[in-house]
């Protein structure tokens, strides 16, 4: 027969907590529905059919109370339970335990507070086919086994970290060197927080891990922050995802940053700094040997003692220099400052936009400045391409070896050729053009020109022969206004080619109409002689154009198979070389003076 009872209240006191509502039934009543069952044992659960619950209702007052089901063996001792503890009528967590007769304050087993969970002295396992070995996680079914200790790492203890996907420990004969406590981060209620972790530590002290895989292997004092963050050097730090240091005292920041060697920093997306003493800052920035420094994005320092700083700025040679967007340094002792400038050679410099020193020791300044073999250019556009030349002005030009033109628009292109002045330009070698036939009005000295005439420098020496006064006398002496045929050149829309041949041969297509109208001819008479009568006068006395340097052609030097059909020459009149003639034929004029006047003599009675 079925007989329904009425459960037995109890009220006890243990280990100074009031323990309430404790459940007592005998061993031969139904779980299943509190009736009473014939026989020794029973079997069964405890049902609640629909909305039914189960409540433990605390006073209020100001003692601790522990309520809840508790388990007794069979000698009536408690060996553990499930329920709850209060203060002052105020619930503060929920125990869970066994093994013990004081359930709820227990140095083991689960206690659950409003923001904590706390698992206290034993270990976590779960049986899979037999061995108890393993926590599985449901974030991404992960399993490994662990203990913790809440005291840090010692000589007899374990460390425990939760990387967001396991937990994990490191046992003692794991570790070397322990010098102080390494404990990964707690919160308030001493609960490892989740990814804060110092992960497989050697001989670690005071380093700090924090973030998913974070690493910090064989360090003093070190930092690792981030996803994956590793670091290996004394004294370092990795902040950001994949970042990744391994010297002493070094320092990387950002995603994929790395810090590979003694002093380093590397500071950036991708940024590398990869031996002692380097620094990389910006994304994909990269300072490659000792002493380097790489600061923008996409930079380039890889020489010893390099710098390079701009957006894909580059400096490769030893202690050269790249400052600038894409500036290049790129060999030693170079120095390349400007957007786009190029030092390309050992101990050249570069400075100003695309500006190019392409040999040793050459200089290009400003804007498009080319500089070629121990030549110097300065100027906006200025070019000296070949060996000791040097151009200084605005498009100045000093295309042959050891040639000089200053001034803007000049050129000299032959070597040891000197151009001065706006638009001054000779195809003579050895020759110095002192400004423009078409602009230049004057040249003036406060004394006179002295040229150098010692007969001890001198060889081959013979006299002019007689006929310079009847040279003289061929010679034209005109007046004229300039009309430079360089006036009536559209340097505007010159072709490239054009531009080439005015550069080497000082001459180009013109408007040959325009010229012959002399639409941009001159105002200011002058008076001179014309080459072209020169050289006539020369031919037809002394048989020969040659037989003084009266006159001087600027493609003198050319080679006149390498000489355009178009390119017409510029000649020129050595006026200083009338003297000698004019000597000449004085001396003449004063012999037959002196023989008229001998002749007069002689026929006077």
């Amino acid at each position: 027969s079925w007989t329904a009872i009425t459960p037995v209240l109890t009220s006890e006191t243990v280990s100074g907590v009031t323990v309430n509502a404790s459940l007592n039934l005998p061993s031969y009543f139904d779980l299943d529905s509190l009736v009473r069952k014939t026989g020794d044992e029973f079997s069964g659960i405890l049902k609640f059919i629909g909305n039914s619950d189960i409540h433990f209702q605390f006073s209020d007052n100001s003692n601790s109370y522990a309520g809840g089901i508790h388990f007794k063996d069979k000698n009536n001792i408690t060996q553990g339970g499930v329920g709850g503890l209060s203060t002052n009528g105020i619930v503060n967590g929920i125990y869970m335990a066994t093994g013990t007769n004081t359930p709820w304050s227990s140095s083991k087993g689960l206690f659950i507070s409003e923001n904590s969970m706390k698992w206290k002295g034993s270990n976590v396992v779960t049986e899979n086919s037999g061995t108890a070995s393993r926590v599985s996680d449901v974030g991404n079914g992960t399993a490994i086994s662990f203990q913790y200790s809440g005291s840090g790492l010692n000589s007899s203890s374990w460390i425990a970290a939760w990387d967001g996907y396991k937990i994990g420990a490191i046992a003692p004969s794991k570790i070397t060197g322990v010098g102080s406590a390494i404990k990964a981060t707690q919160d308030s209620d001493g609960n490892v927080i989740k990814d804060t972790y110092a992960k497989k530590p050697l001989y670690n002290v005071n380093a700090i891990g924090i973030g998913q895989g974070a690493n910090v292997v064989g360090v003093y004092s070190s930092t690792a922050i981030g996803y994956h963050a590793n670091t290996r050097g004394c004294y370092s730090t990795a902040i950001g995802g994949n970042t990744h240091t391994s010297g002493n005292f070094s320092t990387a920041l950002g995603y994929n940053a790395s810090a590979a060697n003694m002093y380093s920093i590397a500071l950036g997306p991708n940024a590398s700094a990869t031996n002692t003493n380097s620094m990389a800052a910006g994304h994909n920035a990269t300072a490659a040997n000792t002493y380097a420094i790489a600061i923008g994005i996409d930079t380039l320092a890889n020489g010893n003692c390099s710098m390079a700083l701009g957006y894909r700025a580059k400096s490769t040679g030893l202690v050269s220099t790249a400052l600038g967007s894409y500036t290049n340094a790129a060999s030693n002792g170079s120095l390349a400052l400007g957007w786009g400038a190029k030092a390309i050679s050992e101990n050249s410099i570069a400075i100003g936009t695309m500006a190019n020193a392409r040999s040793e020791c050459s200089i290009a300044i400003g804007q498009y400045a080319k500089a070629s073999g121990y030549s110097i250019a300065i100027g906006v556009e200025t070019t000296a391409d070949k060996d000791s030349s040097t151009a200084i002005g605005d498009s100045a030009l000093a295309l042959a070896s050891y040639s000089t033109a200053i001034g803007p628009l000049t050129s000299a292109n032959t070597p040891y050729s000197t151009v001065l002045g706006y638009r001054a330009a000779t195809s003579n070698a050895n020759s110095i053009q002192l400004g423009n036939a078409s602009s230049l009005s004057s040249i003036t000295a406060r004394v006179p020109i002295t040229v150098t005439s010692d007969e001890r420098d001198k060889a081959d020496i013979t006299e002019i022969d007689s006929k310079a006064l009847d040279f003289l006398k061929k010679v034209k002496a005109i007046r004229y206004v300039f009309n430079s045929r360089e006036l009536y050149i559209d340097e505007e829309h010159l072709s490239e080619e054009d531009r080439q041949k005015k550069e080497k041969y000082g001459l180009c297509s013109y408007n040959r109409e325009e010229h012959a109208l002399g639409t941009k001819k001159g105002n200011r008479i002058r008076a001179g002689v014309s080459a072209q009568n020169v050289l006539e006068a020369l031919n037809e006395i002394y048989g020969t154009s040659s037989y003084a340097n009266l006159v001087n052609d600027n493609l003198f030097d050319i080679s006149q198979d390498e000489i355009p059909e178009d390119v017409e020459n510029q000649l020129a009149v050595n006026y200083e070389g009338f003297i000698p003639f004019l000597i000449k034929a004085v001396q003449e004029l004063a012999k037959r003076l002196e023989s008229l006047e001998s002749e007069n003599r002689r026929t006077q009675p």
